[in-house]
């Protein structure tokens, strides 16, 4: 597996390249902002794209997103939210590809396998993947902290609900990149998220 993760935009937002080793297929997750630098990155690793997969519609985590005409997933309770921050946007170009992902949902590019796993609670729409032993949580969960839930969408109650049924059943090892800041594990947001 080939995983890269650079933090754009100034809110510095986890965007990541995934890819298959074998194949060289992959995918990106979350370009919120400076598509010159991703590109440069993903020269780097040699990946060909084949899809963009957002975890929430939110503006950090999609500004990048018609750099690459390639199609975009995400969850149907968020388009309002990609579509609102592409709105100022001359050309909405590749939003025309749009396709939407379901809970449990799985897609698979070279040898890879993503589970999709809804977690609302920070936006309406908001998703977790997996792939293997390792989870991109997008704003649902970080390393200490949880999404924010005052947004237009957002549920306190929800997230909890999403952390508690969804993500903490997860293997304690796995491992989390979150859509800000450092990795974690499951196992240590579980015994030490202050805001759990």
């Amino acid at each position: 597996m080939i995983l890269k993760s650079i933090a754009v935009g100034d809110l510095q937002a986890n965007c990541y390249i995934l890819g298959d080793e074998q194949s060289k297929e992959g995918i990106l997750i979350d370009p919120g902002d400076e598509p010159t630098r991703i590109e440069s990155e993903l020269k780097a690793t040699g990946i060909s794209l084949k899809a963009i997969i957002l975890t929430h519609g939110h503006f950090d985590h999609t500004g990048a997103v018609n750099a690459f005409d390639i199609p975009v997933y995400l969850h149907k309770d968020d388009e309002r939210f990609l579509r609102i921050s592409l709105l100022g946007e001359d050309v909405i170009g590749n939003i025309d590809q749009l396709q939407f992902l379901n809970d449990g949902q799985k897609l698979n590019f070279g040898t890879l396998t993503l589970h999709i796993i809804h977690t609302p609670g920070h936006s309406p729409g908001g998703i977790c993947l997996q792939v293997e032993n390792i989870l991109f949580s997008g704003d649902t969960l970080f390393a200490q902290g949880v999404g924010r839930t005052d947004l237009p969408g957002g549920s306190y109650q929800q997230l909890c609900s999403s952390l508690k049924h969804k993500l903490f059943i997860l293997d304690e090892h796995t491992i989390v990149y979150p859509g800000h800041g450092p990795q974690t594990t499951i196992g240590e947001e579980k015994t030490g998220n202050f805001y759990l």
